[in-house]
């Protein structure tokens, strides 16, 4: 396991310290784990979302959602970040 602390960045490219207010909900379980990678996917995708046509998007979703889901490595990492 590495030192490295989770890092997030703000919608201005500003590193935040603190946890997102999703991460808070899901730490005090407010929210699901699914709810909680749903709402990041939303948030990592907002710079595309006018750029993409609304079926390139939903299917662009899909496939991460999938891969979080299913890929073994990807699991793992989520499970560590996460503690679930």
């Amino acid at each position: 396991m590495n030192n490295c602390i989770p890092m997030e960045i703000d919608d201005r490219g500003i590193q935040v310290t603190e946890p997102s207010d999703d991460l808070l909900k899901f730490k005090r379980g407010e929210i699901t784990k699914d709810e909680y990678l749903q709402a990041r996917l939303t948030l990592a995708m907002a710079h595309v979302c006018g750029a993409l046509t609304t079926d390139n998007f939903e299917l662009i979703r899909e496939v991460i959602t999938e891969k979080l889901e299913t890929d073994p490595a990807l699991v793992a990492v989520t499970a560590q970040f996460l503690g679930a």
